[in-house]
């Protein structure tokens, strides 16, 4: 048990203890202490997945990357398209070869420019695409009440951003 969770076991230790004196049925007074834990360890692996994720997202940071996924969705503003790949596979240049990064994050957001020799009008749901570009992370908020992308772009089950 991680401290954190030293303190709420002894409170719930000493309301366990006072509802039995009081003769209350012991299951009401420890149930809804056992959905209370349950949602603390649901806590805790999410906080796990998100340290994960930005862990993978340095790792490739300063690398020539390119990931390769089924487009989920599409959406194009200002001359910009953004996708968004799922299924991945993700390569970092290292040392003038690719190397695999074990890490398949469910979703990846994706913003292609027009580039050179492709066609961006072309691109359909479904269809397996593979993206070349240097690797950026969603900017977070650095001034309280200010919009933080990260965390918005992580909620939908984004992690970062390749660009063409």
């Amino acid at each position: 048990m991680t401290s954190w969770l030293f303190i709420p076991a002894l409170i719930a230790a000493g309301m366990i203890f006072c509802g039995c004196r009081r003769g209350r049925n012991p299951l009401w007074v420890f149930l809804p202490l056992v959905f209370f834990y349950l949602g603390s360890a649901r806590a805790g692996l999410e906080i796990d997945q998100l340290r994960e994720r930005d862990t993978r997202l340095l790792e490739i940071t300063d690398y020539y990357t390119e990931i390769q996924g089924s487009i989920s969705s599409i959406a194009e503003e200002k001359g910009v398209v953004s996708l968004t790949l799922k299924d991945n596979r993700i390569r970092k240049m290292m040392k003038g070869k690719w190397e695999e990064v074990l890490y398949e994050p469910p979703g990846i957001m994706v913003s292609l420019k027009e580039c050179e020799g492709t066609s961006l009008k072309s691109l359909g749901i479904g269809q397996v695409v593979a993206v070349r570009g240097e690797v950026q992370p969603f900017s977070q908020a650095r001034n309280p009440g200010e919009f933080d992308f990260k965390s918005y772009y992580q909620s939908l089950g984004g992690g970062f951003y390749p660009f063409c």
